[in-house]
């Protein structure tokens, strides 16, 4: 009788696994829903970019190839599902179908322009850059020509910042300050996503731009000791002796909170340097200007990832640019000096060429005879 009962239980149960995945296509008798967040449970989507996949990702990707691109559909629903392993698992899906998923792009699109899913991801002003890199990534694998992507970040990006209603309340006016800064920080997550797919992109420049400089308004009015002490987080009053707040906090919080939205933008371009840099010898002179700019202000944060390319890459071009924007990044670029010697012996004349202008403005001993 037991035996009945669980061959019964089984049966339907397995129907209703059967009926869940509705007209989707199957694979051992299971819908691609299944597949999709097995796929994303086992980490499929790091390990696409290895050289092997573990025991327990080799099933589900042999399932997802198998059923082909007529699972993209459950890919998509998948997107927008809060299901362990979901989302994940369809943007690997999709990775492995490639351009055959193109249908897909605009559910990813609408991945980075949903500003309200990121309530529960921003905490103490750090955006997730890493998960938009994912999904522009896959974006960029399914549809290497996202031509219907971009008019959408575009837009998205010159849209007004949003003005919160005026509030007694503590609360309220927390609450206020808290979404001002998820906006800013989804919005550089959206300008790196349109920089990434179209790195002259002059929208998404600006807000970086912008972004990497950004100060709160209020906080410009501080005299010159008050900002030094928010500096060294030393409490900051005003002329009469009271501590500075601002709508209900100190200042040192909304200083904290603006930092955050420096770093973000810091961050979201030094992830573009691999875009930047080609651009520096663009035929649009304005375009040249404007990544010129962005190596600017980002000063010795760039010089690091410039070394990098310098020393490593094959591509002379990539590397004469990058002295160029070493050239932009001024002083600061000054620990340069040791890997553009070296560069004198490049293969490259331009190379070569290049490094001996940078020495002659980094190094002031360059090129003077030795007493």
């Amino acid at each position: 009788m037991k035996g009945l009962l669980l061959i019964a239980t089984t049966g339907v149960l397995a129907g209703c696994s059967m009926l869940s995945g509705g007209d989707e296509p199957r694979y051992q008798l299971r819908p691609a829903t299944y597949w999709i967040e097995r796929l994303g449970r086992c980490g499929g989507r790091n390990e696409l970019f290895g050289s092997a996949l573990s025991r327990s990702c080799r099933k589900p990707v042999q399932a997802i190839r198998s059923m082909g691109p007529a699972a993209v559909p459950a890919c998509v629903r998948a997107l927008k599902s809060q299901r362990a392993g979901a989302s994940g698992g369809a943007m690997a899906a999709l990775w492995i179908y490639g351009p055959t998923a193109k249908s897909a792009s605009p559910a990813l699109v609408d991945m980075l322009l949903d500003f309200a899913s990121r309530k529960g991801q921003i905490a103490s002003g750090t955006g997730n850059l890493s998960a938009t890199a994912s999904v522009v990534a896959t974006l960029m694998k399914i549809d290497p020509q996202p031509t219907e992507a971009l008019p959408r970040l575009t837009m998205a990006l010159r849209q007004p910042e949003p003005v919160p209603p005026a509030s007694a309340l503590p609360s309220a006016r927390y609450e206020a300050a808290t979404s001002t800064l998820r906006w800013r920080i989804w919005r550089i997550e959206v300008a790196y996503a349109a920089a990434r797919l179209d790195p002259g992109n002059e929208a998404a420049l600006v807000v970086l731009l912008d972004s990497l400089e950004y100060e709160d308004p209020e906080l410009t009015s501080l005299s010159a000791e008050q900002r030094e002490n928010l500096k060294h987080n030393r409490p900051v009053f005003d002329e009469s002796g009271d501590f500075v707040r601002r709508r209900g906090e100190s200042v040192g919080v909304i200083a904290v909170r603006d930092a955050a939205v420096r770093e973000q933008a810091a961050r979201a371009l030094q992830l573009l340097m691999p875009t930047l840099v080609p651009l520096m010898s663009d035929a649009n002179p304005d375009v040249v200007k404007r990544i010129a700019s962005a190596f600017q202000s980002m000063g010795a944060n760039a010089v690091p990832d410039l070394l990098s390319m310098m020393r490593r890459d094959r591509d002379p071009i990539l590397r004469r640019n990058a002295i160029l924007a070493l050239g932009e990044v001024g002083a600061a670029a000054s620990t340069a000096v040791e890997s553009l010697r070296l560069l004198r012996e490049d293969e490259d004349e331009i190379v070569r060429a290049n490094a001996d202008s940078m020495l002659k403005k980094l190094d002031p001993g360059y090129g003077r005879p030795s007493k």
